[in-house]
């Protein structure tokens, strides 16, 4: 059996829904850093005020919703900040902020699965549109062989409507 064949407009729109999973996860990878490494970080809400990432009154939640624009820059902001409080280069603080981060189950480097069974990412789409499983699961970049894998793991049947 041939592969399927890939659109490469579809694939970048593809990469780019992964991207912005990362770009909306990676405050809780930092966020357990500074907590296990009692590290000072603010993070501005979206409501523009500041606060230290590991404060009490900012839910997990509340920190997946911070902007994107904000979470993009976090990571050269907590590297800063290392750098800073060690006096190290930003080269040697990098490394070691990506180790810091490592060890946290919300790092992008251990993959999604733990912040979006933790937190779920909430899908909207047309209600015009006809949106398969399958297509639902290229959608999200969770790919055809993960979701064969997952019905199986359960036990689900696939339906299957015969051509005729």
């Amino acid at each position: 059996m041939s592969p399927r064949p890939t659109n490469s407009a579809g694939t970048r729109r593809r990469l780019a829904k992964i991207g912005a999973s990362i770009v909306k996860y990676f405050p809780l990878a930092v966020r357990d850093a500074c907590a296990n490494h009692n590290i000072t970080l603010k993070i501005k809400r979206p409501s523009g005020t500041l606060i230290n990432i590991t404060d009490p009154e900012i839910a997990p939640a509340d920190v997946i919703g911070v902007k994107p624009n904000e979470s993009i820059f976090l990571l050269g902001r907590f590297v800063s900040k290392i750098a800073k409080e060690k006096g190290w280069s930003i080269e040697d603080a990098s490394k070691q902020a990506w180790d810091l981060l490592n060890e946290s189950p919300y790092s992008p480097a251990n993959g999604m699965g733990a912040a979006v069974q933790e937190f779920p990412p909430t899908l909207f789409v047309s209600g015009a549109a006809h949106y398969s499983i399958t297509k639902a699961a290229d959608l999200l970049g969770i790919g055809r062989k993960a979701l064969w894998m997952r019905r199986r793991q359960w036990g689900l049947k696939r339906n299957r409507r015969s051509v005729s």
